[in-house]
């Protein structure tokens, strides 16, 4: 009891989180997403610092049954396994950003890593300049879902996620989340992108950092 007095006596300053700087620069993240959702599927595409893009792709399923066991090491490997449905934009899009996210960490980013993700659904740019910081953000669990997983990756593995608003014209992603031609697999489609014409972060909105 009088260690615990000393220490309450004393009421040192401590540091409850490490200050996180953003901004508009690119160069800031060490990889820069643009997603889109639409009632056919979601797309994504990614552009690493270290020159390398992948486009991803999946079409929307009624159910895709019981996932691969969660990695042991995945941030947050307690949430309950997310099933993709085309209900509404609420929650087709904050899904499709948690799927896109977890396709990233599979990658073995190193702690200290900033991710910006652009998305045309400014409920999930809004929502990250007021959640209460334990993933709670209103009654959709699909928000509470993914601002969950991203605190986690934040407390557990030391990497950023800040999201971006950009209009769906002016999305890259746009096109891939409405055309998938033959293909009718449940997988998410992965493969090599060319970032040409990728528009920069500057032309899209973060209350983060303004």
């Amino acid at each position: 009891m009088r260690d615990l007095g000393a220490k309450l006596i004393e009421n040192a300053w401590w540091e409850i989180a490490p200050a996180v700087h953003v901004g508009y620069e690119d160069e800031r993240y060490d990889c820069i997403s643009f997603t889109d959702a639409s009632a056919e599927g979601w797309g994504a595409i990614s552009r690493w610092k270290d020159g390398t893009a992948f486009k991803y792709q999946q079409r929307w399923m009624r159910e895709l049954g019981a996932p691969a066991a969660e990695d042991e090491d995945e941030p947050l490997a307690r949430i309950d396994p997310f099933f993709f449905t085309s209900k509404h934009s609420a929650h087709a899009e904050p899904a499709a950003i948690l799927r896109l996210l977890k396709l990233m960490y599979r990658r073995n980013p190193r702690p200290g890593q900033m991710w910006a993700v652009v998305t045309d659904h400014i409920a999930i740019v809004r929502a990250q300049r007021r959640q209460n910081g334990y993933g709670g953000m209103g009654r959709g669990y699909a928000l509470n879902t993914l601002f969950q997983y991203t605190n986690a990756l934040f407390h557990e593995k030391e990497i950023v996620v800040v999201f971006f608003y950009m209009a769906g014209e002016t999305n890259p992603a746009d096109d891939l989340s409405r055309h998938f031609g033959e293909t009718y697999s449940a997988q998410t489609i992965q493969s090599p992108a060319d970032d040409f014409g990728v528009p920069k972060l500057q032309n899209g909105y973060s209350p983060l950092c303004e």
